[in-house]
């Protein structure tokens, strides 16, 4: 039966309501850049900065000695800081650096190097940074975490298996999926172990609030998971039709994932993907949205809505209530980096170099600008832009990029 549109209009309300009690609890510091998009609603701008339209390019950072560099990783900017992992190739052996940037200039303050290549994005809290090392073929990888200041280690921990997972910092612990060696919670500061939760295979972030972990798995049976934050205790468990990737957003009691098939590079086959509703509290699903192609970027609430990108080239923005595609947008090619969001619009990077800004209210472009007449033909974007003191910073191919608003065309006011 279909309900009263009044009583329709008033879960809408309290839906509303409740999301913005989070969004203000859910408020970061300049000083701290805690989960992977920077804040619990995944926006890449937990300032809340406006988007410019019209961008141009204010620094490049490229550094001929790293062998082969790819900047996939995603950046997490603070206190004037832009931090981000890189991968190094190597026909023996290939390995990774962390780098750590002024977020001015573009000039190198440190880096770190790492045993193995760097996907997870880093993560800073407490003057400390968290990353982890890894791609899906190796094992016994490490979340190290290093001093904000110099990039000297302060502790690493070794798992099973790798470290693809942006942690998540959450008072005194941190939380990181480990591939096939599960969820770790470990202490921030000495990162001695505080519980293990083993039997899934966890690449994506994890989202830690009201005392609870969510978190999906993706291989041999896809499932959403919660489990308590305080000892890793399994909550609930909800099978999926679907591998599950994209890192998750809480609206209110409801937690929404990313699902599809394929990978960042290519699609499936047989492609598919969606985006899931589960209750917070219970797991049971609220609503599915199937769309044409996997969803692995991560689930961003803005504006009273969501916002993800999918393999078929779209941007999609959702009605958190029902699911409902409220409008589309084309990037030109599959967006697999995450959405920026501001407080009226939102931005996306197709992997091919084309970012588009556009309003969050109705898709309408306000803005775009080809990142590959910037970076070359063979840009290819996994990193997810993140905006903060008025530059968006992505990373493409050996680069890490700086776009800021444009300076106003001859005889145009400003």
């Amino acid at each position: 039966m279909r309900r009263p549109a009044v009583i329709r209009r008033a879960a809408g309300a309290a839906l509303a309501a409740s999301i913005h009690a989070l969004a203000a609890s859910a408020a970061t510091g300049a000083d701290a850049w805690i989960t992977f998009r920077g804040d619990p609603l995944r926006t890449g701008n937990p300032g809340g900065e406006a988007l410019a339209p019209r961008l141009e390019l204010a620094w490049s950072f490229r550094d001929e000695s790293y062998r082969s560099a790819s900047f996939d990783s995603s950046p997490a900017l603070v206190d004037g800081l832009v931090i981000i992992g890189l991968s190094e190739a190597s026909v023996f052996s290939p390995s990774g650096r962390i780098v750590c940037l002024d977020a001015a200039t573009g000039k190198r303050r440190w880096h770190f190097k790492t045993r193995h290549p760097v996907f997870s994005s880093p993560v800073v809290a407490g003057g400390r940074v968290y990353a982890g090392e890894g791609h899906h073929q190796d094992s016994s990888c490490r979340l190290y975490c290093l001093d904000q200041a110099t990039g000297e280690e302060r502790w690493s921990f070794e798992t099973k298996s790798h470290v693809e997972s942006t942690p998540t910092v959450d008072g005194d612990r941190v939380y990181v999926g480990a591939g096939e060696d599960g969820v770790r919670a470990l202490d921030a500061a000495d990162g001695k172990p505080v519980w293990h939760a083993a039997g899934e295979h966890v690449d994506m972030s994890p989202l830690v609030t009201s005392g609870l972990v969510f978190f999906g798995a993706g291989y041999e049976n896809p499932a959403a998971l919660c489990l308590s934050a305080k000892d890793g205790g399994v909550r609930w468990r909800t099978p999926l039709d679907q591998p599950c990737w994209g890192s998750p957003v809480r609206a209110g009691n409801r937690v929404y994932f990313g699902l599809g098939r394929g990978n960042f590079l290519e699609s499936d086959a047989d492609p598919r993907g969606a985006v899931v509703c589960l209750s917070a509290t219970q797991g049971a699903k609220v609503w599915q949205r199937d769309l044409p192609d996997a969803v692995h970027t991560a689930i961003a609430f803005g504006e009273g809505k969501l916002f993800c990108g999918s393999r078929d080239s779209k941007v999609y923005a959702l009605d958190p209530g029902s699911g409902e595609i409220r409008w589309k947008l084309d990037a030109g090619s599959p967006v697999v980096s995450s959405p920026l969001l501001s407080p009226h619009s939102v931005a996306a990077v197709g992997s091919l170099g084309r970012l588009v800004i556009a309003s969050a209210k109705g898709g309408e472009v306000e803005g775009t600008i080809d990142l590959r007449e910037l970076l070359g033909p063979a840009a290819r974007i996994i990193s997810s832009p993140a905006l903060h003191d008025g530059r968006i910073i992505v990373g493409s191919g050996g680069s890490v990029i700086a776009l800021r608003a444009a300076a106003p065309k001859e005889g145009k006011k400003p």
